[in-house]
């Protein structure tokens, strides 16, 4: 996906003809957006991740380096269908990453695309059971837990990674 930011000079710069072709086309594209929004039901409040659509996942993966691409294929490998998880250790190790700080910011700018890619400016994708994580006083910081990903965006993202299952080996 190539995007461009046009301002007010660049709209100016423009022909009236191709200023009024340009926002039609803009007009259209959010017209879509919203209709294919108003669709979705999300609960974040639920602990649920977002709903990618597995078109949506398709281009979540294609924005991701390839650090980040590796992790998301950890929670697909460790799924039921309805929730993959990924521990810090397996997600550290996947990615290759001897600080998982570094994975934390990479999750970060994940949220960012996938708000970017969606539209949803309060969505997010991997969260965290907090009874599972633990803390290592002499290193001052988290050594392990578990992070997951929930609900639709589990099959979406299998779907994109190529791991298509039936519905009946999704049921179990």
């Amino acid at each position: 996906m190539i995007s461009f930011v046009i301002d007010e000079s660049h709209l100016r710069a423009l022909t009236p003809s191709a200023r009024h072709e340009l926002l039609r086309l803009v007009r259209k594209d959010l017209d879509s957006l919203k209709g294919r929004l108003a669709d979705i039901e999300w609960y974040p409040d639920r602990g649920q991740s977002y709903p990618l659509t597995p078109a949506q996942a398709e281009t979540l993966l294609h924005t991701q380096s390839r650090k980040v691409q590796k992790a998301l294929h950890v929670f697909v490998k460790n799924s039921d269908g309805e929730m993959g998880i990924g521990t810090l250790q397996e997600l550290v190790e996947a990615t290759g990453y001897s600080n998982p700080e570094k994975l934390s910011q990479d999750f970060g700018a994940l949220t960012q695309s996938l708000r970017s890619i969606t539209g949803e400016s309060q969505a997010w994708l991997i969260n965290w059971d907090a009874a599972t994580w633990e803390w290592s006083e002499s290193e001052q910081r988290y050594v392990d837990g578990e992070y997951f990903i929930n609900g639709p965006a589990v099959f979406s993202l299998r779907q994109a990674f190529g791991e298509v299952y039936e519905p009946a080996e999704l049921a179990r």
